[in-house]
């Protein structure tokens, strides 16, 4: 359930008037302005017993507010382990294990990363979204970037859509992919299943992947693989599009070909892989506050390891 928590100021009188949306954010500094120009448009605030709807509008000085923070219902935070890469005053780089969720949904509203964050820190929750700053899939490992203060958020979340973040996978595939070493199309939701994403023709957002083929068998490609946009599941949907789903693949293979290809894997190899053989090993990025530039490698976790050597791959 959600609940409405109301917060009520009086501006002082202003030398220069200034936009709402500004004056709240400085007013309040756990929160960013485009927060608060969320929930003005949401028709959350009022002025002078006022709704407001534009964020831009001007207030003078002397204007009696109230916002309206409809929050969600607090989550719980858990003694959940993290593998911690690196962390300072302002940021943390995880490993994130496989089967591990990264932000509580319907029907899973405890044991994700975000419970272990706010369990292990106190203040994140107070940054949105509790840090975090990107997302991978359930039985994706790999690295990630948590932001521990608003400033650090907002700095990164506005790197990530510049594309000044860099992010790059190892992925094992079944088949060979051609020598393109690059897919370019639109991903939408699929129509049918609306947890799913699917390659469109017309809509959806334009998706950019980038791979090179790093060794090969006479069944399986070990790919590195980077990424120019960062849509949701986009490897994976890739992937599968150029008849060359990632090794465990279940969502994005259909039924009857996962159930074939984990046959053909077993009867091969004598054990089933889990989970989509997809890990995300590196992350460069600019340092919110040093401004400097950061690499961070996540090394490959055990299930991978013995994949890649079963596989003959090294």
């Amino acid at each position: 359930m959600n609940y409405i928590k109301k917060k009520k100021i009086i501006i002082p009188n202003l030398k220069i008037k200034q936009r709402l949306d500004l004056i709240l954010s400085n007013y309040f500094k756990d929160y960013s302005r485009s927060f608060f120009k969320k929930i003005i448009l949401k028709k959350q605030i009022l002025v002078n017993n006022n709704i407001i709807k534009k964020p831009n509008t001007m207030i003078h000085g002397g204007e009696n507010i109230i916002i309206n923070f409809i929050k969600k219902k607090k989550d719980v935070p858990q003694n959940i382990l993290l593998n911690i890469l690196y962390e300072d005053e302002d940021i943390i780089l995880i490993n994130k294990q496989c089967n591990l969720v990264v932000h509580p949904g319907i029907g899973n509203n405890k044991n994700t990363l975000l419970n272990a964050l706010l369990y292990n820190y106190k203040k994140i929750n107070n940054v949105p979204r509790a840090g975090i700053v990107h997302r991978l899939d359930k039985n994706t490992s790999g690295i990630m970037i948590i932001a521990k203060n608003v400033f650090s958020y907002n700095f990164l979340v506005t790197e990530l859509k510049m594309r000044r973040i860099s992010r790059e996978y190892i992925a094992i595939v079944h088949g060979h992919p051609n020598k393109k070493k690059v897919i370019a199309n639109r991903i939408s939701r699929n129509k049918k299943n609306r947890t799913k994403m699917s390659v469109c023709t017309s809509g959806g957002k334009l998706a950019i992947t980038y791979y090179d083929l790093l060794q090969k068998n006479i069944d399986y490609s070990l790919l590195h693989i980077s990424l120019y946009t960062g849509r949701t599941h986009q490897i994976r949907v890739h992937m599968s599009h150029i008849n060359c789903p990632l090794v465990g693949e279940k969502i994005y293979t259909g039924k009857k070909t996962f159930i074939n290809l984990k046959k053909k894997f077993f009867v091969k190899h004598g054990y089933y892989f889990f989970r989509q053989a997809l890990h995300a090993k590196l992350i460069k990025f600019t340092h919110p506050t040093t401004k400097k530039r950061i690499k961070c490698i996540a090394p490959l976790p055990c299930d991978m390891i013995f994949l890649k050597r079963k596989l003959g791959f090294v």
